[in-house]
């Protein structure tokens, strides 16, 4: 779930700040909102879904983010995001997305160590 999670943040804000519209418009939409939110708020959490297909679709995802980067300037990342965010800027916005998937970067490591220890030989 946490790795649907961070796919998800990540093309949520890709709409945000790439393409200036919100979510939960579309059917898309309403899959990285079960995953933004867990399951929260009505949607269907991100279950049943192999760690292949979640590891593709993170890769996926942070593939758009890194090419879509490559095209914008520092002048793009201070300016403000489009209405209704007009009170963030892009590098806010794309520093949450990061700062989120450390700490559950963080949450997935704790999770590893208690549920899988690694075998010392």
């Amino acid at each position: 779930m946490l790795l649907a999670h961070i796919a998800a943040v990540d093309r949520a804000y890709q709409m945000m700040s790439f393409e200036g519209r919100d979510f939960g418009e579309g059917e898309k939409d309403a899959a990285i909102l079960g995953g933004l939110t867990m399951g929260k708020e009505g949607m269907p959490p991100p279950t049943g879904q192999c760690l292949d297909t979640l590891l593709a679709e993170l890769d996926a995802s942070r593939s758009l983010t890194l090419e879509t980067f490559k095209t914008k300037d520092d002048g793009w990342l201070a300016s403000r995001m489009p209405a209704p965010y007009h009170d963030m800027n892009h590098h806010w916005a794309w520093f949450h997305v990061m700062e989120d998937e450390v700490s559950h970067r963080g949450q997935i490591r704790l999770l590893r160590k208690h549920v899988a220890p690694e075998k010392k030989e």
